[in-house]
């Protein structure tokens, strides 16, 4: 396992790297492999668990299975409610070819072979999970890209490691293969330090993926966790509007490559690093996976979210 070295802030990726801290519930962790419990960090020479005695920042790898803080998480589906309940939107829910409601661009792209993944949230948000630990996630009628509803997360307070996510139902672990994702975002907000709103992990431990990032000045920035590195474009995220993000990532363990697009335009190119992690990735996350230690609450919707294994434009057919 190669060391792991993590930013204060994305937006001083440039700058150099810190060492974070990780959370799991275990006890006498001397010299245990990270990620560690509350009063231990990681170690970034031999990522090994060592006593913390000051506040750290956790990085965006470690968002991937604790979000870098020790606080639990409340979870549960996403029309379910529970410990902390998310109710669905008052919308007709008639199944697609019932006699009620006509096919939806969703019914049409979930009937191609590629599709592994096709979310609208109009219909009932079936295998949807929520993950809630500075915020809530939640179905809305505030706006939508289309359709009635989209997802909106919110955090609510200012702490490192912070989320308000949905984790989509999962397939089989991608391995060694090109995938696309296209979501519809909007984010109201000025970000002034750093919000992930897109991630994708490997289910096992370490959890390692990549994520992608809004830090101080609006820029986007792409996180591979094998790399311990974020990459960062200079065109700011589109605010106060829609706009398409697309990714596409070729995953391969010596020559990966990921590409981030906004409207149809390049932002950012990642080359030549490891985007294989050793179990695949079997499922995406939206809304804010991450938040930096200084970032003040945020809020950002998700809509019409794709993952193939072809590429998917930013229309909808139809």
């Amino acid at each position: 396992m190669t060391s792991r070295a993590s930013p204060r802030s994305l937006g001083l990726l440039l700058a150099g790297f810190v060492v974070l801290g990780c959370s799991v519930d275990t006890v006498d962790l001397t010299g245990k492999r990270c990620p560690c419990a509350p009063g231990w960090r990681c170690d970034e020479a031999t990522y090994r668990c060592v006593e913390d005695h000051g506040p750290d920042a956790a990085s965006p790898r470690d968002a991937g299975r604790d979000g870098g803080s020790t606080a639990p998480d409340a979870a549960g589906s996403l029309d379910a409610s529970g410990d902390a309940p998310i109710d669905p939107v008052d919308a007709a829910t008639d199944a697609p070819g019932d006699g009620g409601a006509p096919r939806s661009p969703c019914d049409e792209l979930r009937d191609e072979p590629t599709t592994l993944l096709c979310e609208d949230f109009e219909a009932p948000t079936l295998g949807w999970t929520r993950i809630e630990r500075t915020g809530t996630v939640s179905l809305t009628t505030e706006r939508a890209h289309g359709g009635r509803q989209s997802l909106l997360a919110r955090t609510t307070e200012i702490q490192n490691g912070g989320r308000a996510m949905a984790e989509s139902p999962s397939w089989p672990p991608l391995l060694s293969r090109e995938v696309w994702i296209r979501a519809h975002y909007f984010i109201p907000e000025f970000v002034d330090e750093n919000v992930s709103v897109l991630a994708v992990w490997e289910a096992a431990d370490p959890g390692e993926g990549f994520s992608v990032h809004v830090v101080d000045g609006g820029d986007p920035v792409v996180w591979l966790d094998s790399t311990s590195r974020g990459y960062r474009g200079s065109v700011p995220v589109p605010r106060e509007r829609w706009f398409c993000m697309q990714i596409h990532a070729r995953i391969d363990d010596a020559d990966g490559r990921i590409e981030l697009d906004f409207d149809g335009a390049r932002i950012v190119t990642v080359t030549g690093g490891d985007t294989l992690p050793p179990t695949g990735y079997p499922a995406i996350n939206v809304g804010i996976t991450w938040t930096g230690t200084t970032q003040v609450p945020a809020t950002v919707y998700v809509d019409d979210i794709v993952v193939a294994t072809a590429p998917i434009a930013c229309a909808d057919p139809g």
